[in-house]
C-alpha cells in the first residue's frame, strides 16, 4: 500500500516537472508565453491524472525556476455528484531544475518547495475508507508505475522542502472532528547513492506543537526498495481530550470513550522495510506517565508504563513490560514469530495490584470491593487464532478482600449471604481471599481450581469462561464450606461428603450470569 503511495505521488510529481520542463524549454516573459506554460502544466498533469490540475500566476526566474501561485488538484466527490474536493492545494511551489531534461535521462531536480500545502485524504463515505482523488489518482500506468522501472530512474531530486503544511484526514464519520496536523515543516534532502545503490533520500523532520506533541526523525529513504533507516524517530506526544484532533478520528472516539490521557514519549531506531514489515529491524521504546483508562465505572490509572520492543530475523521480542498501576506492578516479556500465523509467548507477573483503585470511588467510601492481588499467566498461541487456539495457563491470589460485589460470583455469593443472615449469621471485617489456578484451552480459560473464603461462607468450584462471555461453571457453597476451610483435613472429609448433595451452577454471560442449583452433581 504505501509503494502504491509513493508511486502516485512519484507519478503526481513527474507530471508536475515534464510541465515545468515545457516552461524551462519554451517559456518566455510575456504574459501569452505564461498562459502557454500554464495551459502545457495542466495538460501534462491531466495526461497522467485522474484529478484536475488548476493553477494560478506561472512565473518564470531566468534560467532554471519556475514558481507556480495557487497550485490546486482537484477530485469529484462520488458521495455527492456534481460536487468536487480540493485534495491538495498550496499557496506557492517553487522548482529549480539542476539542468534542461533530456532524452533517456532523470528529471533532475535542485529544489522543490511547496509554501502552505494543504493535503487533504477524504473518505467516499462512513463505509467506504477509499480516499476521494487519492485512490483512484493514476491514469493507467505510467513509466513510474511499471515494476521494471525504477522511480530513481524517472527523477532525481536533491531538495523538498514543505513549509507551513497541512494535513487534514476526515473518515465522514458522524460526530467525530477530521484530524488535521497544521505548521508541518519538512526538509528532505538526497543522500548520496552508497555502494551502488541509487534512490537514497536522507529526510530531517522537526514538528512541534508545545505542549501538545513534538516529533524529530532523522533518517533516509530508499524510494526503489522503499527502507527507512531511522536515525532515531523521536515522539512525544500529550494525551487527552483537547488535543485529540491531532489524531485519527477512529483513536479519537476511543479516547472520549474511554477517557485516555497521559505523557507519551516513543523512541524507534532501526530500518524498517516498508513493503515487507516482518523483516525489518528495529529497536523500540514506549513510555507513559500519569496515564489514565476508564471504561463504565471502572478505572485503571497507571502511574508508569515502560515498553521495551526489538525485531530482526523475522521475530519480534517484548524485552520488557514495566508498569506501576494500580497501586502495584505488572511485569512481563514475550516474542512473536513474525511469520504464518505469528506464534507468541507472553508472560506476565502482578504484583500487590488493588482491587479498589479500578473502581471510582464516592469520596470516602470503601466502594463494591477490594483486594490486593498477585499472580502469574503465562500464554501461547497464534496471534491470528486468539479466540480459538490460547494455550497457557496461570495463578491469581486475592487477600484481604471484599469479595460479595466482585464481578461473577456477586450473585451466588448475594445468594449466600441472604440465606445466612437469614438463619443469624452476620458477617464481620471483610477480609475474604480468593485462589484460582486456570489454564487457556483453545477458546476458553480453563479454571481447574477455585477457592474463595468470605465472612458469610466459602466456596470451591471450577469450569470455563469462554472467550465469547459464556459461563460454564459449578460450586459447592454455603456455611459448611465455611467450616472446612477452618477444619483442615477434617474439613476437607466434610466437603467431600457434602458436595455429592448439592451445589451452585453458574452459567448465562459476564454480563447476565445466572445461578442455579444442582442436586447430586457428581452422581
Amino acid at each position: 500500500m504505501k509503494r502504491k503511495v509513493m508511486i502516485a505521488g512519484a507519478a503526481l510529481l513527474v507530471a508536475l516537472l515534464a510541465g515545468a520542463a515545457l516552461f524551462l524549454i519554451h517559456g518566455n516573459r510575456s504574459a501569452a508565453g505564461r498562459r502557454w506554460i500554464a495551459a502545457q502544466l495542466s495538460a501534462v498533469a491531466g495526461y497522467y491524472l485522474n484529478p484536475q490540475l488548476s493553477l494560478g500566476a506561472v512565473h518564470y526566474q531566468y534560467p532554471l525556476m519556475a514558481v507556480v501561485d495557487d497550485a490546486r488538484l482537484v477530485a469529484d466527490d462520488p458521495a455527492r455528484p456534481g460536487v468536487s474536493v480540493d485534495i491538495f492545494v498550496a499557496k506557492r511551489v517553487t522548482l529549480e531544475m539542476a539542468q534542461i531534461p533530456r532524452r533517456g535521462q532523470p528529471l533532475r531536480i535542485r529544489k522543490l518547495i511547496l509554501d502552505h500545502p494543504e493535503f487533504r485524504a477524504v473518505a467516499v463515505s462512513e463505509k467506504d475508507s477509499s480516499l476521494v482523488g487519492y485512490s483512484h489518482l493514476l491514469k493507467g500506468q505510467p513509466a513510474a508505475a511499471r515494476p521494471e522501472v525504477k522511480l530513481s530512474d524517472v527523477f532525481e531530486i536533491r531538495l523538498i522542502e514543505v513549509v507551513d503544511g497541512l494535513m487534514v484526514y476526515d473518515p465522514r464519520t458522524p460526530g467525530a472532528k477530521p484530524m488535521a496536523i497544521d505548521r508541518i515543516n519538512l526538509h528532505l534532502e538526497a543522500a548520496p547513492a552508497t555502494g551502488g545503490e541509487a534512490g537514497w533520500y536522507g529526510m530531517d523532520i522537526n514538528l512541534e506543537r508545545k505542549p501538545v506533541f513534538a516529533t524529530r526523525f532523522a533518517g533516509r529513504l530508499n524510494i526503489n526498495t522503499m527502507v527507512v533507516d531511522m536515525l532515531p524517530l523521536r515522539l512525544k506526544l500529550e494525551i487527552g481530550r483537547e488535543q485529540d484532533h491531532y489524531l485519527p478520528p477512529q483513536i479519537q472516539a476511543f479516547l472520549k470513550e474511554h477517557e485516555v490521557s497521559g505523557d507519551l514519549l516513543v523512541e524507534v531506531s532501526g530500518s524498517v522495510q516498508t513493503t515487507n514489515w516482518r523483516a525489518s529491524s528495529l529497536k523500540a521504546q514506549a513510555t507513559l506517565a500519569g496515564g489514565h483508562f476508564a471504561t463504565g465505572d471502572r478505572q485503571i490509572p497507571v502511574e508508569r508504563l515502560e515498553v521495551l520492543w526489538t525485531m530482526a530475523d523475522r521475530r519480534g521480542t517484548l524485552e520488557k513490560i514495566d508498569s506501576d498501576l494500580l497501586g502495584g506492578r505488572l511485569q512481563g516479556t514475550g516474542q512473536v514469530a513474525l511469520d504464518g500465523a505469528m506464534d507468541g509467548r507472553f508472560d506476565v507477573r502482578l504484583t500487590n495490584i488493588r482491587l479498589e483503585q479500578t473502581l471510582r470511588n464516592s469520596a470516602g467510601t470503601e466502594g463494591a470491593y477490594k483486594g490486593c492481588l498477585n499472580g502469574q499467566i503465562g500464554w501461547h498461541g497464534p496471534l491470528t487464532a486468539v479466540l480459538t487456539q490460547s494455550r497457557g495457563g496461570g495463578t491469581i491470589r486475592i487477600d484481604d478482600g471484599r469479595l460479595d460485589q466482585s464481578p461473577i460470583l456477586s450473585d451466588l455469593l448475594a445468594l449466600l449471604g441472604k440465606a445466612m443472615r437469614t438463619a443469624g449469621m452476620e458477617s464481620g471485617r471483610a477480609s475474604d481471599t480468593a485462589e484460582l489456578m486456570f489454564t487457556f484451552e483453545g477458546d476458553r480459560v480453563r479454571f481447574s481450581r477455585i477457592n474463595v473464603v468470605t465472612t458469610l461462607a466459602a466456596l470451591h468450584g471450577h469450569g470455563d469462561i469462554c472467550f465469547d462471555t459464556r459461563l460454564d461453571m459449578i460450586f459447592n457453597a454455603g456455611p459448611v464450606e465455611k467450616i472446612q476451610s477452618m477444619l483442615g483435613k477434617v474439613g476437607a472429609l466434610v466437603g467431600r461428603m457434602t458436595d455429592q448433595i448439592s451445589a451452585y451452577t453458574l452459567s448465562g454471560t459476564l454480563k447476565d450470569p445466572k445461578v442455579g442449583v444442582a442436586v447430586v452433581p457428581n452422581l
